[in-house]
């Protein structure tokens, strides 16, 4: 407080002091407001900035789906040749039966040699045989390749027949083709299928019989009108020693 003496008055001024409390407060983070088109538009930017970012790091995959036709439980069955049939042909004609919606696929010897589609239960492929035993089976399929049943094996004899040249002459005396009578004479053996055929000249018309001595094991046959004969044993020999008479 402070006086003034002005005459002889006293005055007093009273001066009062407010007093201001300030309180300081911790600074706020700051918000940053946009406009939505803004935000649209980098988020667009965004969008492009990472697809072609990525893009050579993509890996693309193929995806495929298969649904398997209905299951096969009927095999394939060879009705022809009939099993421990003897032929001279080596092209011959397997026909069998088989499911419908099927394919059979024909493998002589472990080794495909046909296939054909089953049409009204029934197949037919053209096989080539070899020289000897071969055996034949027959494996069917549905139309995704799901294999059926197995079915038995069939055995099919090709007999090479002998190569017997037609006399110039009718024969008169019993001969047999492609025989070296000195060879055997010494003691000479010839391996042979277990349903050898045996062919040569004879008289014509004659009645021949062939003899295999073990068990025994008769073959008959007759010539022709030029003499030309062959037998073809029905039974397999057994293994062994064989003299043919």
């Amino acid at each position: 407080m402070k006086q003034n003496k002005v005459g002889s008055v006293k005055r007093t001024r009273t001066i009062r002091l407010l007093d201001f409390t300030v309180e300081r407060r911790r600074p706020a983070h700051k918000r940053v407001l946009l406009h939505p088109v803004t935000a649209f538009l980098l988020l667009c930017v965004g969008v492009l900035v990472a697809g072609s970012t990525f893009h050579g790091q993509a890996i693309s995959y193929d995806v495929s789906a298969r649904v398997s036709a209905p299951a096969l439980n009927q095999p394939a069955t060879i009705t022809s040749p009939a099993g421990k049939k003897h032929v001279t042909d080596p092209r011959v004609a397997v026909q069998g039966i088989c499911p419908d919606h099927s394919y059979v696929s024909l493998y002589r010897d472990g080794v495909f040699s046909g296939v054909a589609v089953c049409d009204n239960n029934g197949f037919q492929i053209q096989a080539n045989l070899a020289l000897g035993a071969n055996e034949l089976r027959a494996r069917v399929f549905n139309l995704t390749d799901d294999e059926g049943p197995a079915s038995p094996p069939v055995t099919v004899y090709n007999d090479l027949p002998p190569v017997v040249t037609p006399p110039a002459q009718v024969p008169t005396t019993l001969v047999i083709a492609d025989l070296d009578k000195q060879a055997y004479a010494r003691g000479a053996l010839q391996d042979v299928d277990s349903h050898p055929t045996i062919g040569g000249l004879a008289p014509p018309f004659s009645n021949i019989t062939v003899t295999f001595h073990s068990d025994p094991t008769i073959c008959r046959t007759k010539a022709d009108g030029r003499g030309v004969w062959s037998c073809t044993l029905p039974e397999a020999l057994a293994p062994g020693l064989h003299t043919v008479d």
